[in-house]
């Protein structure tokens, strides 16, 4: 499958023969076999080294939980002396309580259905798109009456036969 590239004008072509055009695709295929083999390399090395460093961070994680653990609980059990004022500045940073609200939904159909029968639309999400997909089965008539227009193209394709370029390299 050829790359998106930017369309350029055919004036002539490079080739001169079938020929020509089966060894183009042996070629296209050789390379798409090196970019592969190259693209592996790279993915074993990266996680090679993503795993390297998680042994080296996973102490450092459990630490900074650890302290993060020890700081929340101290600053709830001082929670009284937060009384007037909500946070408190020490040398190295600040530590405090701030108000924070979330909506829970026991369920999301109950939820909807009432949200539709009160008349509360703008509470609800929905993306409206053309399904393009379905587009395809209406006539062009229809199509042109809604503002779409079917364009068909004969776009060249090419597809390497990847069995007979790996056994032949």
């Amino acid at each position: 499958m050829a790359s998106k590239t930017a369309r350029v004008r055919v004036t002539g072509t490079q080739l001169r023969g079938w020929d020509e055009v089966d060894d183009a695709i042996r070629r296209y295929g050789l390379l798409r076999v090196q970019r592969d083999e190259f693209e592996a390399e790279l993915h074993r090395r990266v996680t090679a080294i993503k795993d390297e460093l998680a042994k080296e961070i996973a102490p450092i994680d459990s630490e900074m939980e650890s302290l993060e653990r020890a700081i929340k609980e101290y600053t709830e059990a001082n929670k009284p002396g937060f009384s007037r004022v909500r946070s408190r500045v020490l040398t190295f940073g600040t530590v405090g309580f701030r108000m924070s609200s979330s909506l829970r939904i026991k369920s999301v159909a109950v939820t909807l259905a009432k949200l539709k029968e009160l008349g509360m639309g703008d509470c609800i999400r929905i993306k409206e798109e053309p399904d393009k997909e379905a587009l395809r089965d209406h006539p062009d008539e229809t199509l042109a009456a809604i503002g779409v227009k079917r364009v068909e193209t004969d776009a060249v394709y090419f597809e390497p036969d990847m069995e007979k370029i790996r056994s032949a390299r």
